[in-house]
């Protein structure tokens, strides 16, 4: 299954999306849950990063470039959650699970391991192109 994210790029490597802790970067991290907290682990279940399945128009306005009918200034990147490492796994949300899922443990996992397999997706995310809707 494809899911899309808009994300922050390296202004010179326009295949890789941008590493840092925000909202619109690859690595974001979401909040430790109560029982993460109490754990030390991350659980599945609990969310992840935040990702969308196609159409492009699942991506809030300020996630979707003005190309794509919104009003952000990143780019939009797709993945193949076949490709995701072991640990991670997509899951719909339950709230909407037409319109939005996470990427997040396939397994308890620490935050660090978490962390890490997030980084290893990096490459396999591409770019949207305007004509691939």
């Amino acid at each position: 299954m494809r899911v899309l994210r808009g994300m922050r790029a390296y202004p010179r490597r326009t295949g890789c999306p941008r590493s840092a802790r925000q909202a619109a970067t690859w690595v974001s991290a979401p909040a430790w849950t109560s029982s993460s907290r109490r754990t030390g682990s991350w659980i599945p279940t609990t969310e992840g990063m935040s990702v969308v399945p196609p159409p492009v128009e699942n991506l809030v306005d300020h996630r979707r470039p003005p190309d794509f009918g919104g009003t952000g200034k990143d780019p939009v990147f797709e993945l193949d959650t076949e490709d995701l490492p072991g640990v991670l796994a997509y899951r719909p949300d339950p709230t909407n699970p037409e319109g939005h899922g996470f990427i997040e443990p396939a397994r308890r996992v620490s935050f660090e391991e978490y962390r890490r397999a997030i980084h290893q997706t990096r490459s396999l995310w591409r770019r949207l192109r305007r004509d691939v809707r």
